[in-house]
């Protein structure tokens, strides 16, 4: 015990006195300021900042392997910029007064309405208290700098009492009060902000002026660079690769085909999400899985991917969890006590989802495919869906014909006029010669002239039927837009 205590305690004090000269060095000035030669009052810099500008640290790749994160960004590597979307944020900026006289300080105007600033006065035996707590963290002994650091920073503001300086209208000075027996009076700029907009990155200003006597109020900047995220994101994998997509396709399902397809939500400002699945209709060919946490090697795999070379990733995933959806081309459902086969429409399909969080915002999302079977289409609409054009003239008739052929003999097809979607759109299934003793159509679906101005709705169709005694429905989507946004002239 003894030597434990021999050999960790000097190692201790020399690490703190170490960070504590570093630290003052960092803060100190010798510039009192300087005298005007006209006579004028001084210059002089009421407040010395650590730093005025806070930027994600990032270690960057370059032909020769990684590059360190720069000297003057090291303090800011344990730092999270990531800020959700209507969720406050805030950083807070150190500074200090080493005269012997109180400075005055205000911050009359920030760059966004979403952004205030508030400061605090830093009690002497408070900084001492952090100080020691930097110091220690910053040791070789401390197997974890940043989340200790992290509960140090929680300790001391604990002790701080803090005092607006802007706030929506609200304008107050605020006083650091004079150095005391030669140590500088330490202070905290808090410059916070609730972003409401879309994701992206954000810059957050605040113009601080700090006066001391009669001298010139001196100015500084104070700038936060944060990246507005949304509170869990959409993601798909691919090897390893990785990238944020709300829309999956199943590719062409056969009869009794089955397709299963894996995402994954994550987050990088939360430590665990509550998720849910709803949809407008409710269709027991497509289920899906629960959710369950993202194994080892996936988040690993995901906080390694970068999708800007020559960029290290910041390694920020905080949760991750898997999902499964199956599509099933038919499936058995119990309706009243006997068993039933529900099939998915031939044709196209696309639903919408909303996978929601609790308490974290909704995303929509599509899962699309194509069911096969009973008919091809030879001509017109190869991918199942009928494309009229992306720019046609509104003052004239556009048509389109899709050639639609049986692949067994006696099958037939029927219009289902109450199904076409916009109710304006003109169809005509016209009967063909036969090919082989299999029918043969002629399908026309026109936009008349005048009825259309810009794009139609997406979920424009054109729907058909088989007969038999198991009847298929067959939905063919519809695309098209004019290049005239507004009504006919005259």
């Amino acid at each position: 015990m003894k030597s434990i205590t021999r050999v960790v305690l000097p190692i201790l004090l020399v690490a703190g006195a170490i960070f504590g000269i570093t630290f003052i060095r960092m803060y100190s000035t010798t510039d009192e300021g300087t005298i005007d030669p006209g006579g004028g009052r001084r210059n002089v810099e009421a407040l010395k900042f650590f730093t005025t500008k806070a930027m994600p640290a990032k270690e960057e790749m370059n032909d020769r392997g990684v590059m360190e994160i720069p000297q003057s960004l090291r303090h800011l590597q344990y730092w999270d910029s990531d800020c959700e979307v209507g969720v406050a944020g805030h950083f807070e900026f150190w500074c200090q007064n080493r005269h012997e006289q109180p400075v005055t300080v205000r911050v009359p105007f920030t760059n966004c309405q979403c952004a205030g600033a508030e400061i605090a006065v830093v009690p002497q035996d408070a900084y001492r208290d952090y100080l020691v707590g930097s110091a220690l963290t910053s040791g070789p002994l401390c197997p974890a700098p940043g989340p200790a650091g992290a509960l140090v920073h929680l300790a001391l503001d604990k002790r701080l009492t803090w005092s607006p300086l802007f706030h929506g209208e609200d304008r107050k000075e605020q006083t650091v009060p004079a150095a005391a027996g030669g140590n500088p009076q330490f202070a905290l700029v808090r410059l916070s902000w609730t972003p409401k907009s879309e994701p992206g990155p954000k810059g957050i200003v605040a113009q601080l002026y700090a006066s001391l006597g009669d001298a010139t109020p001196s100015h500084t900047e104070l700038a936060v660079e944060a990246r507005i995220v949304p509170a869990f994101s959409i993601i798909q994998r691919s090897g390893n690769q990785w990238a944020v997509n709300r829309e999956v396709s199943v590719g062409e399902l056969l009869e009794s085909g089955v397709s299963k397809q894996t995402i994954y939500l994550s987050s990088t400002t939360r430590p665990f999400l509550l998720s849910s699945v709803e949809s407008e209709t409710n269709d027991p060919c497509i289920t899906w899985g629960p959710a369950v946490e993202a194994s080892e090697e996936e988040m690993n795999s995901a906080r390694q991917y970068s999708p800007t070379p020559g960029e290290k990733p910041m390694r920020r995933v905080k949760c991750m969890y898997r999902m499964e959806v199956t599509v099933r081309e038919r499936t058995e459902v119990e309706v009243g006590g006997r068993k039933e086969i529900r099939q998915l429409d031939l044709g196209r399909f696309d639903r919408k989802f909303t996978i929601a969080a609790a308490n974290a915002g909704s995303w929509p999302f599509h899962l699309n495919g194509q069911v096969l079977g009973d008919v091809t289409f030879p001509s017109g609409a190869e991918a199942g869906r009928i494309e009229l054009g992306s720019a046609f003239a509104a003052d004239q008739d556009r048509s389109r014909d899709v050639t639609i052929l049986a692949d067994r003999p006696g099958l037939e097809l029927s219009l289902i006029e109450s199904e076409v979607f916009p109710n304006y759109l003109k169809v005509q299934l016209i009967p063909q010669k036969p090919v082989e003793g299999r029918n043969q159509y002629r399908l026309r679906v026109t936009v008349p002239k005048n009825s259309l101005f810009g794009a139609l709705p997406e979920d424009s169709v054109v729907v058909l039927k088989t007969n038999g005694p198991n009847p298929r429905r067959l939905r063919l989507p519809v695309r098209g837009m004019t290049f005239d946004s507004g009504r006919p002239r005259i």
